[in-house]
């Protein structure tokens, strides 16, 4: 097999830059804010790309062997020394470089604020987020847990999961409406397209029997979600048009290089998935740095904003990200290149 899967990161790449792209836009110019909420919100597109790839490519870090200790230390050093790094420099830049977000941010509650978001459990006990995109990372980590907890028990044997996330959300659709009460099912459907992308892995290692059908499937079960979550209960901000749209056509848009597009090779995007981890950490607090020293950010500036933010990410990349990956690598004896 091997080490790395190329156009997952070409994928992982665009889906960063698209997150970026809603994000820095809808800051600069209003008019994309209703964009973001009625049509198309291309950050949440990223977001649902970004899941996808998380449920194919943690499968592919434990192919050899599973021990769940190792597992989880792995994916903490994964996940949270380049979050501690963000969140420390999004603290700095309230304190002491006075950045109105983030000072108004830490003005009130300060200790609990700081608390609950190093716990990422701050979106549940209704606490600001420092970090905007942090409310990702406890959904991310939720999905290690539910991956550990199956693999451990059943091994590799994703079509019981995918035929037991199915029906949950199935489940938790129907009580969302019989119960009149809605439920976050945005949030289920990210965990269960991680799932799908756990499947689409075990595809190719080993081609399935009724794969294309079970992916058709997939889109009856959380096109059904989206119109109990967003069309029969009305979300407060995104109309039911932009979810339809933002997750059909990120779903369309894995499977396209899934199936017709897995022989691309670009370095630059290449390497723009493996720095996209930083980028999606990095880019509002380069934005709001720039934005508090040089005024509003518009036409060229976002390029420019754009570049700098790739140039810091592909720093922390290389000096927190990697050393931390490899220090979890080392105490296993992984391929050092190994996606994950």
């Amino acid at each position: 097999m091997r080490a790395r899967i190329n156009y997952i990161d070409i994928v992982r790449g665009i889906a960063a830059m698209l997150v970026l792209f809603q994000h820095y836009m809808e800051n600069s110019y209003d008019f994309f804010i209703h964009t973001g909420e009625e049509y198309i919100n291309f950050g949440l597109f990223g977001v649902i790309v970004f899941f996808i790839i998380s449920g194919f490519v943690i499968p592919f870090s434990v192919q050899k062997r599973f021990d769940l200790k190792t597992f989880v230390k792995k994916r903490i050093l994964r996940i949270y020394p380049a979050y501690l790094f963000v969140f420390l420099l999004c603290l700095f830049l309230g304190f002491f470089i006075k950045i109105p977000y983030y000072r108004n941010l830490l003005q009130s509650d300060t200790s609990n604020t700081i608390i609950f978001n190093l716990l990422l459990i701050q979106e549940y006990v209704k606490i600001p987020s420092v970090l905007g995109v942090s409310w990702t990372l406890s959904l991310e980590f939720f999905w290690y847990f539910m991956f550990s907890l199956f693999f451990f028990k059943y091994g590799n044997n994703a079509n019981k999961l995918i035929k037991g996330s199915s029906v949950f959300i199935i489940l938790i659709a129907l009580l969302s409406f019989l119960v009149e009460k809605r439920l976050p099912l945005g949030r289920f459907l990210l965990i269960h397209f991680a799932v799908i992308g756990y499947y689409c892995f075990e595809n190719y290692l080993k081609k399935k029997q009724n794969f294309k059908r079970t992916i058709l499937i997939q889109v009856l079960v959380f096109n059904f979600a989206l119109f109990i979550g967003f069309y029969y209960f009305q979300h407060k901000t995104i109309s039911y048009f932009c979810e339809l749209l933002s997750w059909n056509l990120a779903y369309i848009f894995f499977f396209l290089f899934y199936f017709y597009f897995d022989y691309l090779r670009n370095k630059t995007m290449e390497y723009l998935g493996k720095i996209s981890y930083s980028v999606y950490l990095l880019h509002t607090p380069v934005y709001l740095l720039y934005k508090y020293y040089f005024g509003k950010v518009s036409g060229l500036e976002i390029i420019l904003v754009t570049a700098i933010c790739i140039v810091f990410s592909a720093l922390s990349y290389h000096y927190i990200e990697e050393p931390f990956v490899a220090l979890g690598r080392r105490k296993i004896g992984l391929n050092k290149n190994k996606v994950v």
